[in-house]
């Protein structure tokens, strides 16, 4: 019951020095790591992982809002305005794609 105390207390150290911007503790494995210079290669690889992270989230997303609207459309295909269901669904995973990639790639700030 001892470790589980002092585990306790060794957290609440380390939130409260992380929200007062202090240090938890002074070993090195605490201490943040130093950023290296910007090389031509870290920026390009970076570039490439924020769009690999921008098109996944449009996947995930397109996929999802799709497939919602496939089901909507053919559950309710029998009234007389609702159109066809995979050029409804089509339509939102393009929406929806294109969307959640632009603002993971906007917002995306490593």
């Amino acid at each position: 019951m001892a470790g589980s105390d002092d585990d306790l207390e060794r957290l609440m150290r380390e939130v409260d020095a992380s929200l007062s911007g202090g240090p938890a503790s002074s070993s090195p494995a605490n201490l943040p790591a130093k950023k290296s210079d910007n090389s031509p290669s870290e920026k390009k690889s970076d570039s490439e992982s924020r769009l690999s992270r921008a098109t996944g989230a449009g996947l995930v997303a397109g996929a999802t809002t799709g497939v919602i609207v496939f089901v909507v459309v053919f559950l309710f295909q029998w009234l007389p305005l609702v159109g066809h269901p995979f050029a409804a669904a089509l339509g939102a995973f393009i929406a929806a794609f294109i969307t959640a990639a632009y603002l993971t790639f906007k917002n995306d700030k490593d």
